[in-house]
């Protein structure tokens, strides 16, 4: 029995590329295309054979016309490791001294990602260069994002271990269709920083508030979140959303409220928040000219408002200082002869004693 040639050396084989050979390069990077996804071994390297062949002299070698990037990509989504290997040689993608990997390569470490072919992606990685956290240049989508999607912390895992950037990966947990707190206690634990900031102000606590996951928002407190990052835009969430116990918490954990945050509150009618922030003992009722008692009057069926403000120390005369002086045309408002003539009614009216404390509830004898 003879013994059986190598494949390359087969008259099938041989034909296969000498088919291929004489069309257009569009044409062979279509034929690979389609051997990658029917998976037969030796018509996939023997299309890479026809389309990788010296050029004639003077010509350009096909490989400068075809999309590098589709095909890895289709390689990579089909878990071909051995295809994959033979295709980052042909384009030199694993020539030592490259400093940065190719596009086409993190594309396709991406999608192998994605699709859960992690030898795949162990390759390009360790001889291509691949990072999860680096651009492909043509729109790939980036695997941790769906990952985080999923909530799938196997490839979480994955990724931050071949160098993506946990804190990051954190900010944008937050703020992805399916939260879990093992997604955010795994980041934690493979070395996010639970106060890191995206952009320099977009924390994952402000990502939680804001998308109105406050069990998560809660969670990230237990481990060690600072409101005071991103303190103001928190806490303006936090009163529009009327969560009033997480506000406190937060102010409680040194996030501090201002005036314009009072105003705020006074406008949404919440005064419950508004009584939270003047506990704070950081806003001063009177600042900003009165600010807050013109926000109060100017607050539609809400008398309430000025009363909450009168209570707690607010000045007409201040307020109506203010709302004398002249102003730019930018500034004018039309309701000013009002405000001002109901300021000069609260100024005629004795002034409101200070908001008094709740009674404490006295101790039951003791036995």
């Amino acid at each position: 029995m003879k013994p059986q040639k190598p494949m390359p050396e087969t008259l099938r084989y041989k034909n296969y590329v000498a088919n291929l050979r004489h069309k257009q390069p569009y044409a062979k990077e279509a034929a690979l295309l389609k051997e990658i996804a029917g998976g037969v071994q030796w018509r996939m390297d023997a299309a890479i054979d026809a389309l990788t062949a010296p050029a004639a002299k003077g010509k350009f070698a096909d490989r400068a016309y075809v999309n590098r990037h589709n095909i890895m990509k289709q390689a990579a989504m089909f878990g071909r490791l051995q295809t994959t290997e033979k295709l980052a040689k042909a384009f030199s993608f694993t020539e030592e001294g490259n400093r940065h990997a190719d596009g086409a390569v993190i594309a396709a470490f991406q999608v192998a990602v994605l699709h859960g072919h992690y030898k795949v992606a162990d390759f390009l990685h360790a001889k291509c260069g691949a990072q999860p956290d680096y651009d492909s240049g043509d729109h790939t989508p980036p695997a941790m994002g769906w990952a985080l999607r999923e909530g799938n912390l196997k490839k979480i895992s994955y990724l931050v271990d071949k160098g993506a950037d946990p804190s990051y990966a954190l900010v944008s947990a937050v703020s992805g269709e399916k939260h879990s707190k093992a997604v955010i206690d795994l980041l934690i634990a493979k070395g996010a920083d639970v106060n890191a900031a995206a952009q320099g102000f977009f924390t994952p606590f402000l990502q939680a508030v804001k998308y109105r996951r406050f069990d998560l928002a809660e969670h990230l407190l237990d481990k060690g979140a600072d409101p005071a990052k991103s303190g103001g835009e928190v806490m303006l969430n936090l009163i529009e959303a009327k969560n009033d116990k997480l506000l406190e918490k937060v102010i409680a954990r040194g996030a501090k409220p201002d005036t314009d945050l009072l105003q705020r509150a006074l406008y949404a009618g919440n005064l419950a928040a508004a009584e939270i922030m003047m506990k704070s003992g950081s806003i001063d009722i009177n600042a900003q000219g009165g600010a807050a008692l013109l926000t109060a009057i100017r607050v539609k069926e809400q008398p309430e408002a000025v009363m909450f403000c009168m209570m707690h120390g607010a000045d007409p005369a201040v307020a109506y200082r203010t709302a004398t002086q002249p102003k730019q045309s930018w500034e004018k408002r039309g309701d000013e002869e009002k405000v001002q003539e109901y300021l000069l009614r609260l100024i005629q009216q004795p002034p409101a004693a200070p908001a008094a404390a709740a009674p404490k509830t006295p101790k039951p004898p003791q036995p």
